[in-house]
C-alpha cells in the first residue's frame, strides 16, 4: 500500500495490528476490565459503532476506559 492511500489510524502492517491487539488484550487484563467480554470492553469504551471506529481510536478508548 502506498504511503497515500494509508488511512490515519489504521492499523496497515502486521507490527501495527498486532501493538493493537497487545493493547487490547492489555486492557482487557485490567482490574476493570478481566470480567467483561471482549464487546462489553469495547462499547463500554464508549465504542457504540465499532465499524466505523479507526483502530488508533479503538484502542485509545479502550485503554482510557479502563484506566479511567
Amino acid at each position: 500500500m502506498t504511503e497515500s492511500r494509508r488511512v490515519p489510524g489504521r492499523a496497515h502492517t502486521d507490527d501495527e495490528k498486532r501493538a493493537l491487539i497487545e493493547k487490547l488484550l492489555s486492557a482487557w487484563k485490567t482490574p476493570r476490565g478481566r470480567h467483561l467480554r471482549l464487546g462489553q470492553l469495547i462499547v463500554n469504551a464508549g465504542v457504540i459503532e465499532p465499524f466505523y471506529v479507526e483502530d488508533a481510536e479503538l484502542g485509545d478508548l479502550v485503554e482510557t476506559f479502563v484506566n479511567g
